[in-house]
């Protein structure tokens, strides 16, 4: 527990300062640099998405288990791969000596896989609260309330906003 304590801290920290007003001016002026908060915060996104899975699974009827599990490391390694592309990209300007790189690609699908897992995991949460000994076929069951859930929308809307920032300025203005 303390373990999920100190991911909802840190992941909520990374969340707020990423996503401050002046994240996009430092995205402007080095955008190097300020990917490395987007970074982090869809790492921690990650993280957290693997706690709260790993949560809600016991949830799931053995049966479905298998099959969610499947879903979610297939959906984890679509973002860590968008991750480390942006890190090669990083990397890469690095070595060309370009300060402004066109990071808004390799951005834009680390935001999509980040969305990817919390739809995942929130599909999973929907199919584990429907699951629930006692649940009559066809009503509504309250969520099943998974503390590390908040977290992940955090970070999953900071990492949107941060993307979507990036996408907006990459797009010529209207005529």
């Amino acid at each position: 527990m303390r373990l999920l304590a100190t991911l909802f801290a840190i992941s909520l920290a990374l969340s707020v300062t990423a996503c401050s007003p002046s994240w996009w001016q430092d995205f402007k002026n080095n955008p190097t640099q300020a990917t490395d908060a987007v970074l982090d915060t869809a790492q921690s996104a990650a993280d957290v998405a693997a706690v709260t899975f790993h949560q809600l699974k016991g949830y799931l009827p053995p049966e479905q288990q298998d099959a969610a599990q499947a879903k979610f490391d297939k959906a984890s390694v679509t973002l860590s791969l968008a991750i480390q592309a942006v890190r090669d990209a990083v990397r890469a300007a690095a070595e060309a000596k370009n300060d402004h790189p066109d990071l808004f690609a390799v951005l834009q699908a680390v935001g999509s896989a980040v969305s990817d897992v919390q739809a995942l995991v929130v599909s999973i949460r929907d199919l584990a609260s429907a699951s629930r000994p006692g649940t009559a076929p066809g009503v509504a069951q309250t969520p099943i309330e998974v503390p590390a859930m908040a977290a992940l929308d955090q970070l999953a809307a900071s990492v949107k906003a941060q993307t979507t920032l990036v996408q907006s300025s990459a797009q010529p203005a209207a005529q």
